[in-house]
């Protein structure tokens, strides 16, 4: 919440989203001006959709991150942008043309930092797609997630459930057919169970790394 006060200080409009989970915010390609979003809470995954519907994931955002996409450039785009709430999520908007002229810089620096944690989101969604194959990018992204949001307890790692099998086949590019298949490969090493809530677990950690990650 902190970069609300910035924005009340440097008397900078914005306006506050609230997305609950799967509802989604259809960015256009071209838009003039632009605006930024910043994730006040919650987490997003932003999708780059073409005119034949399909779809490349360029990330899986979280608090503090910055979406900054599109161009002010009056072009024939073919694609938009997509960014569905993976959970309930609470973004704030602002004109880019306003921030260029009311930044301070203390709002500057704060910046600076979301845009390099962004950064990395991105990077660490290219390290899912450049595997060729579906199994080895479901694998990468579950690794990621774990990495983000799992807790370890001696040989497990367990994580809260948070996106759906449909959600995690558009991610990585196949079906939900296709999930469902290598996820029963990695049994028993990676299982979903439902206590109260879903949890996905990876067991035996030292045997699934060793198994499959070398």
């Amino acid at each position: 919440m902190q970069c609300i006060h910035y924005f009340s200080r440097s008397h900078i409009s914005y306006y506050i989203y609230k997305l609950n989970k799967g509802d989604t915010i259809v960015y256009p390609a071209y838009q003039s001006p632009k605006q930024l979003f910043m994730i006040l809470n919650g987490l997003i995954y932003l999708s780059k959709v073409f005119n034949h519907k399909q779809y490349l994931s360029l990330a899986i955002l979280g608090k503090n991150n910055i979406i900054d996409v599109g161009s002010e450039t009056h072009i024939y785009h073919q694609y938009y942008y997509s960014l569905t709430a993976i959970q309930t999520t609470y973004l704030i908007s602002i004109k880019d043309t306003e921030l260029k002229n009311k930044i301070n810089s203390l709002l500057f620096q704060h910046i600076l930092i979301s845009y390099k944690l962004t950064l990395y989101k991105y990077e660490q969604m290219n390290k899912i797609l450049i595997h060729k194959y579906s199994k080895y990018r479901l694998l990468q992204l579950l690794l990621f997630l774990f990495t983000e949001f799992g807790h370890i307890t001696k040989q497990t790692i367990h994580m809260p459930y948070i996106m759906s099998k449909k959600q995690i086949s558009i991610i990585i590019g196949c079906n939900i057919n296709t999930v469902n298949y290598i996820l029963k490969t990695y049994d028993p090493y990676i299982n979903i169970k439902k206590i109260n809530k879903k949890f996905i677990y990876i067991q035996n950690i030292r045997i699934f790394i060793k198994s499959y990650c070398i």
